[in-house]
């Protein structure tokens, strides 16, 4: 048997490696256990299969426990010969350590490391897939052993496979559980300022690298333990009245640099002395920053963080409010130009005279001048709104293009030939609405019919075309729904601004269907009741019908004031549209809008947060542009020390500092409950411990007490027995 020791299969695997393989402990022990043997077990333990294996690494890598005991007592006689064998690496550069990782053994694992000199180098040493021990770890969720290779100096920001550290690797495989060790450790900031990049598609064939951070892939697959990231970013003091918050992973946007394809911590670029960078590490960072990764991702919890909250109060305090009340204020003042100058235009049923419109109505009037005394005291006013229409325009369009971020990102990609690049998904449609009616509005107040004039005044009236007329009427109807969608960021009405768009959006969900029904129900009334006016054509039939879905019926005025030509037939579709359009149909409508209703209410103040957000971002972003720097001498300092005021009066407005501590003080319940709760359970696991404990004590002293008393009888027994042996 001796001389087979030494025989391989077609795998190059001696018996020693097949008994480390199969967890034969007793075949290995025998194997040591030789004396004289006519092989050489050290030789064997060194030897490799085909991919380099030894029975160390293949007993640890198939977790046999028994087999690695005994080959670590054997070679632990010579300390060289351990330490080779641990460090023995495999042709896929992995080490019996390696294995014993990757295992979660950490019996073994503890055991090997006491033949390690240096142990610094050994265990950040990567194999050849640039894995290290502590991204084995990571990656296959074993928490005890990654703790413990953090305490012999594994690092934590070392780069593995596609640079990604040992946290990147973590959240790529969900073990959530390493990710909780890394948040609640000492070297959670280390590792959470470690950044990777991510390959974005923004055309056909080509792809962007952007930066992102461990925070970041928490708040898209991970939003609660996101949230206990942000839970460490800030501390109340014990007098319960002052908070001290970090906000350097949730405002990274000056933290980093994109340097040959890699982006660059501050702290660890030697060049800066620990400040950070001057610019955006991105033309693109605000679509990147964590909180409108939120906003995509819809985690409106992770939004209403006090951390978040303090951020959003900051930066629209020091970047957001004032333009914003700059720009409503211009659409006022537009709106303003805009009303009084279609009012104090000449007008066709006011002053026919003056139009050639056509139709029936103006067939009556002939054409001429004007004496209206009241179109002679308007003129100037009217010449006043007219300019201020095209300034406030003029105005508006400068302020766009070339002081809106986004634009000028838009034409730098027209610029390079990459138009596709750019979906501006930051423009609402308000925005549109808005190029939409300025620009009807210039062509309203550039349209030039014909010219009044008074002799030898110096004054003239521009008139204006049928047509124009016509379309003035809308312009005014869309740019005071747009001055309401402007207003949607103030404290007090924005949320019900907010709240009436959703209802009206939801009714015209329901409109999309029920318009089928009612156009049938209008058809029929035509067919039946042509005669009357009401129902003469089709679409004045349906026109009517849309009304009578009010309650508005006139059912005198259809069935007995004129003649009836089926009567049957008209009474009877209309008790069916009573029945199916004026009780069922319009009663779904009310209800689905009802009960929306406060669905609607709490997520009114959330798209409010939410369009504070983005505008704040953008403005800081347009701001801190070079062209615009002489607008500010000092840059808004972000305060990381919020003092709790008692004399402040509480406000419904999410982004105010009585509502920050409201949410902090909830956290702090919430927090002190969890508390309670965790020792509650570890009492009663405790008390069940202590419990089982005192159960299988009694029942050991029961068992004593019966083998006590077999005892007793088996020597009765034998004293019965030796008794009769005597007396015969």
């Amino acid at each position: 048997m001796n001389d087979l020791m030494g025989n391989v299969n077609i795998r190059t695997e001696t018996p020693i490696h097949i008994s480390a393989k199969k967890g034969s402990t007793s075949f290995m022990e025998y194997a040591i256990g030789i004396e004289n043997a006519a092989f050489n077990l050290k030789q064997l333990l060194k030897q490799g299969d085909e991919d380099g294996n030894t029975p160390l690494h293949l007993s640890l890598q198939n977790q046999n426990l028994g087999v690695t005991r005994a080959i670590l007592k054997f070679l632990e006689e010579s300390k060289e010969d351990a330490k080779e064998a641990v460090m023995q690496e495999n042709k896929f550069g992995w080490t019996p350590f390696s294995g014993a990782v990757s295992t979660g053994d950490m019996e073994n694992t503890q055991a090997m490391c006491k033949y390690i000199t240096d142990m610094s180098s050994f265990v950040n040493k990567p194999d050849l897939l640039d894995m290290c021990p502590l991204h084995l770890a990571a990656k296959f969720g074993h928490v005890n052993m990654f703790e413990y290779l953090l305490q012999i100096k594994a690092d934590i920001t070392k780069r593995g496979p596609l640079n990604k550290t040992a946290l990147d690797i973590a959240i790529e495989e969900e073990q959530r559980g390493i990710i909780q060790f890394v948040i609640k450790s000492e070297h959670w900031k280390t590792a959470f300022r470690s950044p990777s990049v991510k390959k974005q598609n923004v055309a056909r064939d080509y792809w962007e690298d952007i930066l992102d951070t461990p925070l970041r892939k928490l708040i898209r697959h991970f939003p609660d333990l996101a949230e206990e990231v942000l839970d460490s970013c800030y501390e109340v003091n014990e007098d319960k009245k002052t908070v001290k918050m970090e906000f350097e992973f949730i405002e990274d946007t000056y933290n980093y640099k994109k340097i040959d394809g890699h982006f660059l911590h501050f702290q660890d670029d030697d060049s800066q002395n620990g400040e950070m960078y001057p610019s955006p590490y991105s033309e693109k960072s605000v679509q990147n920053h964590p909180m409108m990764i939120m906003t995509r991702e819809r985690k409106l919890d992770l939004l209403q963080h006090p951390l978040c909250l303090a951020l959003m109060e900051h930066k629209w305090k020091s970047f957001g409010i004032y333009p914003y009340i700059i720009d409503l204020l211009i659409y006022i003042l537009f709106l303003t130009f805009l009303t009084i100058y279609v009012l104090t235009s000449p007008g066709p049923i006011s002053n026919p005279e003056l139009f050639d419109c056509g139709g029936p109505y103006f067939n009556n009037f002939s054409n001429g001048s004007s004496t209206d005394i009241h179109l002679y005291e308007n003129s100037g006013l009217n010449y006043v709104s007219r300019i201020g229409v095209f300034f406030i325009s003029a105005l508006r369009c400068v302020l766009f293009f070339f002081y809106t971020k986004e634009f000028l990102i838009i034409k730098k990609d027209i610029m390079s030939g990459l138009f596709k690049i750019s979906r501006p998904t930051t423009y609402p449609y308000a925005v549109l609405l808005d190029i939409l009616i300025y620009s009807l509005a210039v062509y309203i107040a550039s349209d030039e019919y014909s010219l009044l004039d008074w002799g030898s005044s110096t004054k003239e009236l521009k008139i204006r075309s049928c047509t124009h007329v016509q379309l003035s009427a809308f312009l005014i109807w869309a740019a005071s729904i747009n001055l309401l969608l402007h207003m949607r960021q103030i404290k007090i009405i924005g949320k019900f601004i907010i709240l009436l768009k959703d209802v009206i959006l939801t009714f015209l969900s329901f409109f999309s269907v029920s318009v089928i029904i009612v156009f049938s129900f209008g058809i029929g009334f035509h067919i039946l009741l042509s005669n009357q006016d009401a129902f003469m054509y089709p679409n004045w039939a349906f026109v009517k019908t849309v009304i009578m879905a009010t309650g508005e019926f006139e059912f005198s005025d259809m069935f007995y004031n004129k003649p009836n030509p089926f009567p049957y037939s008209a009474n009877i579709l209309f008790v069916i549209f009573v029945i199916f359009v004026s009780m069922v149909l319009i009663n779904v409508a009310v209800g689905l809008t009802v009960s929306d209703i406060l669905a609607f209410l709490e997520n009114a103040d959330l798209q409010k947060l939410n369009m504070r957000l983005r505008y704040a971002l953008q403005m800081e972003d347009t701001w801190k542009d070079r062209t615009l720097r002489w607008m500010w001498d000092d840059e808004p300092i972000l305060r990381n020390r919020f003092i709790k005021d008692e004399n402040v009066v509480a406000s419904s407005d999410l982004v105010s500092v009585s509502k920050i501590w409201e949410k902090i003080e909830r956290k702090q319940l919430e927090m002190k409950r969890n508390a309670e709760i965790k020792d509650q359970n570890n009492d009663l696991k405790e008390f069940i411990r202590d419990t089982a404990k005192n159960e299988i004590q009694a029942q050991i002293h029961q068992l004593i007490a019966e083998v006590n008393e077999i005892k007793t009888l088996l020597e009765r027994v034998e004293c019965s027995n030796q008794v009769v042996n005597d007396e015969h």
